[in-house]
């Protein structure tokens, strides 16, 4: 009968494993959040972010990522640990190249420096590239020049944009290019209209590499 009270008094006297760890140290109840070395500060409950080891007063595993797929052209693959793995692609090459769009030679009659004129120009070519790539839908071998005749008025507003003898053999493209140069705004001229005739010469470009085949997977 006394050794059995004993027992109890000592059991009740006990610490609890919680108790004894938060009065040598606050912080390793609730887990490091850095350690020395990989996976010294992650467990269920503890605060660390990744690894695998011993925080909060328990062990847990981390969660793997498996690699993405390289953007553009060929085939990405990855394989991750953890929670889940796996391969993928994302993205994949169209077998078309790039379009290609050019400067010609431009002829310009007014007071206003023709570079000026080039430099407005091509900084709206992404409204002219679409107009080709639409082109390019229905005949993807499509090239050819879009001359633009165009007046600059006093206050740099395009008065008027009509074709200036273009070759390209899409009348739909060349009809949106033109109007694509009647929203272009320039600074004012120093007196006077200014005339301009600006070339822009379009070709497919070269045709893509074709994407890599996947690694084999092995047995």
């Amino acid at each position: 009968m006394l050794a059995a009270e004993a027992s109890v008094v000592a059991a009740q006297k006990a610490p609890d494993k919680f108790d004894a760890i938060e009065a040598l140290d606050p912080i390793a109840l609730r887990g490091n959040m850095w350690g020395d070395a990989i996976g010294d500060a992650f467990g269920a409950g503890g605060l660390g972010l990744s690894g695998v080891g011993v925080g909060g007063g328990a062990a847990g595993e981390g969660i793997g990522l498996g690699n993405i797929g390289t953007l553009g052209h060929g085939a990405g693959t990855g394989t991750g640990q953890g929670f889940g793995g796996g391969s993928g692609r994302l993205g994949s090459g169209s077998g078309a190249g790039t379009p290609s769009l050019r400067q010609g030679a431009t002829q310009v009659n007014g007071r206003l420096p023709p570079e000026v004129i080039q430099r407005i120009v091509r900084q709206n070519f992404g409204r002219f590239r679409l107009c080709y790539e639409n082109g390019l839908r229905t005949n993807p071998q499509l090239a050819g020049r879009v001359a633009v005749k165009f007046v600059i008025d006093e206050k740099g507003s395009v008065k008027s944009a009509s074709d200036g003898g273009s070759d390209l053999p899409d009348t739909s493209v060349v009809s949106c290019v033109v109007r694509g140069f009647t929203n272009l705004s320039f600074p004012q001229p120093e007196s006077g209209f200014v005339t301009v005739v600006y070339p822009v010469i379009f070709s497919p470009g070269a045709p893509a590499p074709a994407p890599a085949p996947p690694p084999a997977k092995k047995p």
